[in-house]
């Protein structure tokens, strides 16, 4: 079995069944651990997983078993809240070992998408190392993370959003926007350095520049067409999130009383949500040489991730007394919208697909 079918079949599962834990936890109604526990497990349980996926497309056999088992035990015990530092060091070597262990090499094309990847995993490893070793500074050391999620996206969705509506849409090569891409990915960078050495306004201003830069791009992405396939809106849908993400993180560290906890989220569960989901579901469809179109469940799965995002990050946002129940409903709306997805495709991840890929 291929690793991204068994890295997506994780990253699915795992984030179905840990939101509703956090969810208890927050309520106090199991013991374990608290707010930076859950956010440290969005970027480096979930989008490691899919990260992991998405490397791993062609790759198999005991490297990439290892890899699963490894991501495993350090879920487990984050989980259980035991052997911390046997945890950490087991977590931190993830990342490190996916890019060693892939085959073909992630930098042997030198292509400009696959070194953007690295450069976000090595400082991701980093960010991670950060929260472990100096504890005092560990929320600073996960926001950090969360921008670099955001550059995951700059970097992977720049690429892939224009390219599939091109595809899509047959609108030949303009969609590119080369120098725009170029700027894009230097302000990703900067608002990763900004966040770690800079200002609270030097980040809002770099992360507002960042958001109109990339709504930008999607307005001239966008085509009517798009609407007609789940899987080609779900990636427009999830830059959308992004720009609104950067925006409402711009307002939050201009110090406007806005929630930055809440803007992150429109990021982590919008953007980072529909994107690796759209493009976990195109890889798995390729893998069971299916069409790469999506159908209504498809759509269903999507429009529910946005839904939690709208729930979780932007009622927050216009109603913090409200803040509870609406993270309450947006993390039982991403479960179930990541355990459909599990569903549905649990046929194509197990080889019963169409052409049954390995």
């Amino acid at each position: 079995m291929s690793g991204a079918r068994i890295f997506f079949a994780l990253a699915l599962g795992f984030a179905g069944l840990w939101i509703p834990i956090w969810l208890l936890r927050y309520a106090g109604v199991v013991p374990g651990a608290g707010v930076l526990w859950h956010g440290h497990e969005m970027i480096y349980g979930y989008l490691a997983a899919m990260v992991a996926g998405f490397l791993t497309v062609g790759d198999r056999g005991p490297r990439i078993l290892g890899l699963a088992a490894l991501w495993i035990a350090a879920r487990l015990l984050l989980l259980a809240d035991v052997l911390p530092w046997v945890a950490a060091l087991l977590d931190l070597a993830f990342l490190p070992l996916l890019i060693l262990l892939r085959k073909p090499p992630l930098w042997s094309g030198r292509k400009f998408m696959s070194l953007g990847i690295i450069c976000v995993v090595g400082a991701l490893t980093a960010a991670n190392a950060g929260m472990v070793l100096f504890p005092a500074a560990a929320a600073e050391a996960l926001r950090m993370a969360a921008m670099l999620a955001v550059a995951l996206i700059v970097v992977v969705g720049g690429r892939l959003v224009p390219g599939h509506t091109r595809a899509a849409t047959r609108r030949g090569p303009g969609l590119g926007l080369a120098r725009t891409e170029t700027a894009s990915v230097a302000l990703a960078a900067a608002l990763v350095v900004v966040e770690a050495f800079g200002a609270a306004v030097t980040s809002g201003s770099v992360a507002g520049a960042l958001c109109l830069l990339q709504a930008y791009r999607l307005w001239h992405w966008w085509d009517r067409g798009v609407l007609s396939d789940p899987l080609l809106w779900g990636l427009h849908a999830g830059y959308a999130w992004l720009s609104a993400g950067l925006l409402a993180y711009s307002a939050a560290r201009f110090g406007t009383g806005i929630g930055a906890g809440d803007a992150l989220h429109l990021i982590l569960v919008g953007a980072v949500g529909s994107m690796t989901l759209v493009i976990a579901l195109r890889l798995i469809r390729a893998q069971a040489r299916e069409a790469q179109r999506g159908d209504w469940k498809d759509g269903v799965v999507l429009a529910l991730v946005s839904l939690a995002a709208l729930l979780r990050g932007g009622v927050p946002l216009v109603a913090p007394e409200y803040l509870v129940p609406a993270a309450a409903a947006g993390g039982m709306v991403w479960s179930a919208a990541m355990l459909l997805a599990l569903v549905v495709y649990a046929p194509r991840l197990l080889g019963w697909g169409k052409g049954a890929g390995a």
